[in-house]
């Protein structure tokens, strides 16, 4: 049988999908599942694949509410075509991209696919957040729409990898690119007893990427108040890998001045504070790049 058919079906693959990501990377998890009653065996005592049967697969579009509905859905599942190698027929606005056959490097070619043709710069994290076309769609207009007018976007953290339970979190604080997804298969690969709800915290994106003078007391500070929507008390779980691990540090030392309790704090190939680097820091302006692209450029 083929997922989708109905309600019950359908209830049973999600179930079976979440069981295998506990154990499982994403690219390991199988697009398609099919029933057996018996698994063919060739006369060596192996698995004989040629005899298994190829997933039935339905044109979506026959029905109206899975075909999509503009110009960019239109375009996004040419794109998901193209990158999963598979029917756009059968390819449904409100498909999970991580459950028809996509994984983090696929991810990351459909990123780059995007972004030729829309000039919208998509962190993979947010594919995460928005694993179906429908929503894509959604975030690719707004930024079309936005992009002349918003001096700054702040990003809410973005769930890596769903825990056990509701209630046990890690953060992940951004590395040097402002970024999250260096920690996707590191959550991944997190043992099962220690399997808590996976955020990553990423920097805020600026226009044109101007420069601004920030502290890491004060972006500490802003990322204290954005774990805490998601986990009012402690105690925490914190991790930042290079200046994330800097971030995450200060991170810790705001939450046990509020009385807060930290259970675990990881710093991942994060450098001491040096003396004599703090005391040589220039004010971080346009005039101070110039002068440093001039200087070894």
């Amino acid at each position: 049988k083929t997922p989708g058919q109905n309600p019950q079906e359908a209830t049973d693959i999600t179930l079976l999908r979440e069981s295998l990501a506990r154990e499982l990377p994403d690219y390991m998890i199988p697009g398609y599942f099919v029933e057996l009653e018996n698994i063919p065996i060739n006369p060596n005592g192996k698995i004989d694949r040629k005899a298994l049967p190829v997933p039935e697969t339905k044109a979506k579009w026959d029905r109206t509410n899975y075909a999509p509905r503009n110009q960019v859905e239109e375009k996004l599942v040419e794109i998901w075509s193209d990158v999963l190698g598979i029917e756009k027929q059968i390819i449904g606005i409100d498909d999970n991209f991580f459950q028809v056959g996509g994984h983090s490097l696929k991810a990351t070619i459909m990123v780059t696919k995007i972004h030729n043709h829309y000039k919208v710069r998509i962190p993979l994290s947010e594919i995460f957040k928005n694993p179906n076309i429908q929503t894509l769609a959604k975030y690719i207009n707004n930024n079309l729409a936005d992009a002349d007018t918003t001096p700054q976007k702040k990003d809410p953290p973005v769930l890596l990898r769903k825990g056990h339970t509701k209630n046990r979190h890690l953060f992940f604080i951004h590395d040097g690119s402002g970024e999250v997804e260096g920690y996707i298969e590191f959550c991944q690969q997190l043992e099962t007893d220690f399997y808590p709800n996976c955020w990553g915290i990423s920097a805020d994106r600026l226009k044109y990427y101007s420069p601004q003078n920030l502290t890491i007391t004060e972006t500490a500070r802003k990322y204290t108040k954005k774990i805490k929507k998601i986990q009012p008390q402690g105690p925490y779980n914190l991790a930042g890998w290079s200046i994330g691990g800097t971030i995450a540090f200060e991170i810790a030392k705001q939450l046990e001045q509020e009385k807060e309790e930290i259970t675990w704090l990881a710093l991942i190939d994060s450098p001491p504070p040096q003396q004599c680097a703090i005391n040589n820091i220039a004010i971080f302006s346009l005039a101070s790049e110039k002068n440093f692209i001039k200087k070894y450029y």
